[in-house]
């Protein structure tokens, strides 16, 4: 991802989790095909762990190809980005690197006012970097990136627990064609998620979906596993276990990439931006984590998998709608929101600064 933004690539989030829901589709092909289910063409005999074993070979190869084609064919210089506020003096540089017959010659009283301005921008940037630190140490206001990460992790728990359980509450076979669906279905919705984000925004298409995909987890209490024993859910036979699975894959698609636009929103800083893909990638480890630690005493307690889904999609909406209506409330997920604060205290920094400046030129103005 952090590559794709170097190369200024549009739409670059989407593109790359389209990639994504693309490769788990042949993921889901091959490990449901006859070449590893048969252990790799009789490489692997042991009835037990061969399709397992063909599978993990399958994947080493393919990910070690991979990895020594980008090394051979793709040539990461990184980017150099230039934003309003990463100098307080951004024209010391160009003055520096200017040649010596264009350099400009002030007179002394005029000099000594430029000395002036360079001291005060450097107090204004002090004073703006300790403003920032307090605004840090202050534990009554919400963090909106502790928010993110919130939902972005109640996500990841949801879905992680779809991928590790729905085969075993589905079937192999069944499960592996309900997933597939599902990336089908979430290749599709990337394609379509710019468009969506443009009419909607960001961060209500993200909310929403999230809050879409607890839902559906949440009605898996109305149906059975199978489609065989549907008919005895409480609910119709349309709702079935498939369409919920081929479904979920509007969110898979739309959790693995506007987290990360919502996240650029709020720190919109280029030069910050691996710490960024940084910090919302972290939420995966720790849903793997939970659903780890959770799932199977969930599962054994009340004597099924559904019941997982069910249980975290109740914990998801509840989070979700939580940091949906905060978030709204406070404009908390805006771009324009962390800027327009930014600018803000600048032009009063800036006001100030030509206040002393023009008084520092009729004192100067006095003396000679």
């Amino acid at each position: 991802r952090a590559l794709l933004h170097d190369q200024a690539a549009s739409s670059s989030d989407a593109l790359f989790t389209g990639f994504q829901l693309g490769g788990r589709l042949l993921a889901l092909l091959v490990g449901s095909s006859s070449i590893t289910t048969n252990g790799l063409w009789g490489l692997y005999r042991d009835p037990t762990d061969k399709h397992f074993d063909a599978c993990l070979t399958v994947s080493a190869i393919f990910l070690m190809g991979s990895m020594i084609t980008v090394l051979f064919f793709v040539d990461d210089q990184g980017s150099t980005y230039t934003t309003p506020g990463s100098g307080c003096n951004p024209t010391s540089s160009s003055l520096a690197n200017a040649p010596e017959s264009q350099s400009l010659q002030l007179p002394p009283a005029l000099q000594n006012i430029s000395n002036y301005n360079d001291e005060s921008s450097q107090t204004s940037c002090s004073i703006q970097s300790n403003e920032n630190m307090a605004s840090k140490k202050c534990a009554f206001e919400l963090d909106a990136s502790v928010l993110l990460c919130a939902v972005q992790a109640i996500g990841w728990v949801g879905v992680c627990a779809q991928s590790f359980f729905w085969t075993s509450w589905r079937g192999e076979e069944v499960g592996c064609i309900d997933l597939a669906l599902q990336s089908v279905v979430g290749i599709i919705t990337a394609g379509l998620l710019p468009l969506a984000n443009a009419y909607f925004g960001a961060a209500s298409v993200w909310c929403g979906s999230e809050l879409f995909f607890h839902l559906l987890m949440m009605s898996i209490a109305f149906v059975s596993g199978s489609d065989e024993r549907n008919n005895h859910g409480l609910a119709s036979y349309w709702i079935s276990p498939r369409i919920i699975g081929v479904l979920s894959g509007i969110n898979y698609a739309v959790h693995a990439t506007n987290g990360l636009v919502v996240a650029t929103d709020i720190i919109p800083d280029p030069n910050r931006r691996a710490r960024t893909i940084a910090m919302v990638n972290n939420a995966l480890p720790m849903g793997q984590l939970l659903t780890a630690l959770s799932g199977g005493a969930i599962a054994q307690y009340f004597g099924g998998f559904e019941y997982v889904f069910v249980c975290y999609g109740f914990l998801g909406a509840m989070v979700t709608c939580f940091v949906w209506v905060v978030s709204s409330s406070q404009n908390l997920f805006s771009r324009q929101r962390g800027v327009g604060n930014e600018h803000n205290q600048l032009d009063s920094e800036l006001e100030s600064l030509h206040a002393d400046g023009a008084k520092a030129v009729r004192n100067n103005n006095r003396n000679y």
